[in-house]
Order: C-alpha cells, then sequence, then structure tokens
C-alpha cells in the first residue's frame, strides 16, 4: 500500500468499516501512507465490511491492493466486548471450532474487557499454554501470538506479547479496562491458551493526582518496603496545557537489569495527539514531549513538563524486588535557579487577555564551568508578522540579571533550534509575556570551554523507544547545539575533533586533553 500521507490521512486514504454502509461510527481503521514493507490489516466485528477509497486532485501514489479472508468471530468465541462484574469472572480461549485441539487459521480475535468502576482487571492465563514460536525464542513472536494491552484500544500501552510454553504472568491492569488479541496464522497450530479476567482492587492508590503550588508525594506501593511483583500502576498528574509539572525523584531504588528490561519507572507528557498506525503494523501513541525511563539507584535532576497532563507508569516483574521509589509533584514555580550538571526547562503560561508576567529561569553552575543551552520550541497564539517583541519576549542573557548581555532573542513561535553558550557560570532564561506561550529547553555544563563535555540531555520523540538514563558518550551533536571541539595543544588550539559516542564512563581514565573529555548522556525531547 502507497498511499498520500498526513496526520489523520485527510488526502487519500482507505478506510473499513463493519456492516454495509459509511457510517463514522462503524468505522474499524483509516489507512495512508506507504506501508508497503509492511501491509496493515483490520478486522471487522461483522460477517459484512465495506472498503472506501478516497483520493484527492493533488498527489497520486501507487495505490493499494487487498485480500480479504473469513473467519471465526464473536459468536464463535473469537473477540467481542465482554463486561466483569462484581466477584464473576470472564473466560478467553483460543478458538478450537473443530475439535481438533488446535487453534484455528488466520484468527485475529480482539477483546474489549470492562470491569467494575474504582477496581482494576486481573488478566491470568493458565496452564497449558502452548502458541507457535519462532525457533527456541519468543522474542519476537511474529506468527501467532497473545497480546495484552493496558487500556481499550489497539492503541493502549503494550504490556507484552507471548508465545510458545512458557506461562505468562498474572498482569494486573492499571484501571478497569483492558485489550487483548489472539493472532495466528495459516501455518502451525498448538492448543493455544485459556484465561480469566476478573475484578480486584488496585494497590496502587489514587490514579488520577491533580498539580498544585502545594508539593505531593507519588511513591511506589509499599515504599519503604518492597514493591510488589508483577506490578503495573499508571498515575495521571493532571495539569492544564498551559501548565508546567515539575517532578523530583527524592528516592530510587528500582530493580531495572540491562536496559530497564525488568522493573522500570517511566514519566512522559501526554498529549492529545491521535495514535498513529506506523509502517510496521504497530500503533504510535504519541505523548509529545518523552520524559525518561528509570531503574537503579541513580537519582535523576528534577523532571520539567513543557506543559500539560504528565503521565508516569511504575512496572515490575516476578524477581526481584527493591524499594522503588519516591517522587514530588508540584506546579513549577515561574522563577527558578537550575543548579544540576544537566537538566531540561519547561515554562509555560495561558494569558487571560489582560495581564502579562515575566519569568527567569537561571541556570547556575560551578565556578569556572561554562553553560551550553539549547532552545527547542516556542508555541504561541498569535502570529507576530512584524517581528515584534511586544506580546513575547524570551532573552537568553549570559549572566544572572536582566541586565547582562543577551545572547539571542525570540519574539515568537520558534520550530529551529536556537543554542547559545555563557562565557562564566551562569545563564539567564527571561521571558516577559502578555500572550499564551509554550517552550522546552535544555542545558548542560562544561568545565573544559564552550562545547566541550559535560553532561548532555538528548531528546527522543518516539514513545516506544526507551530513554534511560545513565548513557554515555564522548561527545554529541544536539540540533543546533554542539560544534566539533577544538583540540589543544601546547601550542593551543590547532584543529578539531568531531563529537563521537562512547558506550562507557572512563571518569578513573579519561584523556587530559579538555576536548577529549568523557561526557554523561541523559535522554529526553530532541
Amino acid at each position: 500500500m502507497d498511499l498520500e500521507g498526513g496526520t489523520g490521512c485527510p488526502y487519500d486514504s482507505v478506510s473499513v468499516f463493519d456492516d454495509r454502509w459509511t457510517n463514522p461510527e462503524e468505522q474499524v481503521d483509516k489507512f495512508c501512507g506507504n506501508m508497503t514493507t509492511s501491509p496493515p490489516h483490520s478486522v471487522t466485528t461483522s460477517n459484512q465490511a465495506t472498503i472506501q477509497f478516497v483520493t484527492d486532485s493533488s498527489v497520486q501514489r501507487t495505490g493499494f491492493k487487498a485480500a480479504v479472508l473469513f473467519s471465526v468471530g464473536p459468536n464463535q468465541g473469537c473477540g467481542g466486548e465482554l463486561t466483569v462484574s462484581g466477584s464473576g469472572q470472564q473466560t478467553l480461549r483460543s478458538p478450537d471450532t473443530d475439535g481438533d485441539g488446535g487453534y484455528e487459521d488466520d484468527l485475529d480475535c480482539r477483546w474489549l474487557l470492562r470491569g467494575d468502576e474504582g477496581r482494576v482487571l486481573r488478566f491470568t492465563v493458565h496452564q497449558p499454554f502452548n502458541v507457535e514460536v519462532n525457533g527456541s525464542s519468543s522474542a519476537a513472536c511474529p506468527y501467532d501470538y497473545l497480546e495484552v494491552r493496558d487500556g481499550l484500544s489497539p492503541a493502549a500501552p503494550l504490556v507484552d506479547r507471548y508465545c510458545g510454553t512458557q506461562l505468562p504472568p498474572a498482569i494486573t491492569a492499571s484501571s478497569s479496562r483492558l485489550y487483548v488479541r489472539f493472532y495466528s496464522d495459516r501455518e502451525i497450530h498448538r492448543s493455544g491458551f485459556t484465561a480469566t479476567v476478573t475484578n480486584v482492587d488496585s494497590v496502587c492508590g489514587r490514579t488520577t493526582l491533580a498539580a498544585t503550588e502545594t508539593v505531593q508525594i507519588l511513591q511506589s506501593p509499599g515504599h519503604p518496603a518492597q514493591y510488589p511483583a508483577n506490578l503495573l500502576c499508571v498515575w495521571t498528574i493532571a495539569a492544564t496545557r498551559y501548565q508546567t509539572v515539575q517532578l523530583h525523584l527524592t528516592a530510587l531504588q528500582i530493580a531495572g537489569g540491562p536496559g530497564c528490561a525488568r522493573d522500570r519507572l517511566t514519566v512522559e507528557r501526554i498529549d492529545q495527539h491521535p495514535a498513529q498506525y506506523r509502517q510496521d503494523g504497530t500503533y504510535s501513541h504519541y505523548w509529545g514531549w518523552v520524559g525518561d525511563t528509570y531503574c537503579g539507584t541513580t537519582v535523576p535532576a528534577t523532571i520539567y513538563s513543557p506543559g500539560g497532563s504528565v503521565r508516569v507508569q511504575f512496572t515490575s516483574d516476578s524477581t526481584d524486588q527493591m524499594t522503588g521509589f519516591r517522587l514530588e509533584y508540584s506546579l513549577a514555580p515561574c522563577n527558578r535557579t537550575y543548579t544540576a550538571a544537566y537538566g531540561t526547562i519547561g515554562s509555560a503560561w495561558e494569558s487571560t487577555g489582560t495581564s502579562s508576567r515575566t519569568c527567569h529561569m537561571l541556570i547556575q553552575a560551578p565556578e569556572g564551568s561554562v553553560i551550553t543551552a539549547n532552545l527547542f520550541r516556542i508555541e504561541t497564539t498569535y502570529s507576530n508578522a512584524a517581528n515584534s517583541c511586544d506580546r513575547l519576549h524570551l532573552q537568553l542573557l549570559d549572566g544572572n540579571s536582566r541586565s547582562s548581555p543577551q545572547l539571542n532573542q525570540a519574539c515568537e513561535s520558534l520550530y529551529t533550534p536556537i543554542s547559545v553558550v555563557s562565557s562564566g557560570n551562569h545563564l539567564l532564561l527571561r521571558v516577559t509575556a502578555s500572550q499564551t506561550y509554550k517552550l522546552f529547553a535544555n542545558y548542560f555544563v562544561s568545565d573544559v570551554g564552550a562545547q566541550c563535555g559535560g553532561n548532555v540531555p538528548r531528546h527522543v520523540h518516539d514513545s516506544d523507544q526507551p530513554r534511560l538514563p545513565g548513557q554515555l558518550l564522548q561527545g554529541v551533536g544536539v540540533a543546533g547545539g554542539l560544534s566539533p571541539c577544538r583540540r589543544h595543544t601546547s601550542s593551543g588550539c590547532t584543529s578539531q575533533a568531531p563529537w563521537t559516542l562512547a558506550r562507557e564512563w572512563a571518569a578513573a581514565t579519561r584523556p587530559t586533553c579538555p576536548c577529549s573529555r568523557w561526557a554523561r548522556l541523559e535522554r529526553g525531547p530532541s
């Protein structure tokens, strides 16, 4: 499939509807873009479907080709909407309509499960469990699989996919909603699975929290005692689109293992962008600014969102447990001081139409250091055709006061990054606004000269890619932020050395050449 693309598929598209009509309420899927290498597929809930192909008068592509397969549906126990009430349960199993002991060909069973409000759903798979596996490894599950998502749609956060013969762990959802999918191809068939779904009380406490100017506490269940096994807690810290939330971890002991693959704490901002169907056949729910995934015992710098609610997720498996985390959250004050060696800077404000405000965000580094700041984005509600700074004026000042020399400025929406380097150990971001705005920046401190070494936050706009603290580099290029590092010799700077990635922290053995110094990378938005 190769169609003209665009967010929401506004130009050319292929849509699938349940039944015989193109009723928007019966739309199952809508596709566009180039998905030739991994074509999408769609499943209806009835025995009739309508496929609609729409094009406009502009760009033309090669189009699409589709195959239609008929398989069992909800009436044969394959998918459907189910409700779990009180102490009752629902049973899900892989369909075996012919009674031969194996599940059927070409299954795509999708169950939408709803439980009691105020409780959470628990999904338990029972022995025997046997789903076709890729050789001896179940890592990818490319053929047949059982999939569980924490929500009611294929765009909800993925808990995991399972295949092979190892029994999946019991799964406790973060809410009273679950999405379960069982998929099979037309090759090898096994005995499949049987699972039950029940209501249980949540150990996560309240899952919707409101950020206010008062500092509040969020912590893992049982903290400072060990957290439970097989845990999935999701909290929403609510704020308006133009309020900045700050989160400060005061304790962190999470048994994550390599890549935080076991237990982990994930922080990300919630945005209102729709879910997108990726070319690899998966859904991506875009959360806007992507925060970080944390494990281990190293407490990170304070986290600032660039505006809007924040989603905090804590996951544990069935192996080792530790004491977990303790997090303080609140609305960020207008004026603040940053003293960490690296960090993110978010600021947002909604104007009432008659008011204005000025905010000072001061970065304060040790004596002898310099600061590199990267301003990534400013969003405003007013188009500034005259390039006047009357409604919004962001100044990047080389010092700690409003009278310090100005390094750069911005007076309207910004989509091309701006980078500045201080001459000393202070850098001030001063924002004066009478209109609604949001901005996002990051910074790092170096004691070896401008743009050489230091702690570099990198920002990644992919909610499915883990963001692990403590990845390391020997320099790094941040958009608009870093130039090649000059290599110093006894006679001065004579050559240029590029910034190169590294994988280890060699503090004890790092080179004495300041431009070769090692730097620690913290991932965050880019």
